[in-house]
Parts: C-alpha cells; sequence; structure tokens
C-alpha cells in the first residue's frame, strides 16, 4: 500500500481520484485474495495520521481520496 497507494496520493488530485477508482475496480473484478474492508480500514488507519505531517496541498490530496471511497 505505500508503494501503489499512498506515493501516489500524495502526488496531485487526479492521482488519488485514480487511487480511489483502481480500489473500487479492484473490488469490481473480484481479485482473489483482495478484502475489500481490510484496504478501506488500511487506508483510514494509514492515512488520519498521515494528514498530520503532510503540506496543505498533500492534505488535500488526501482528502479528495477519502471523499471518493
Amino acid at each position: 500500500m505505500q508503494t501503489c497507494v499512498l506515493s501516489r496520493v500524495l502526488m496531485s488530485p487526479t492521482d488519488a481520484t485514480y487511487c480511489s477508482q483502481f480500489y473500487f475496480f479492484l473490488h469490481e473484478i473480484q481479485t482473489p485474495g483482495f478484502s475489500t474492508l481490510c484496504f478501506a480500514d488500511q487506508i483510514i488507519r494509514t492515512v488520519t495520521p498521515l494528514i498530520f505531517c503532510t503540506t496543505e496541498y498533500e492534505a488535500g490530496f488526501i482528502g479528495f481520496l477519502l471523499y471518493n471511497l
């Protein structure tokens, strides 16, 4: 998750939206071994403390991710 999702979320609002759509795509195609609830839980647990140690713009990008989830 740190390599694929979080690094991309902090790049731009478009990338944050892409990550949320990718999450829904993995759920839609029923990827084996992908737990939707575990992934959502991990996103929320990881992103919440991250908001306090990022710039204002990066926190806004995280907001785009959470809004689209």
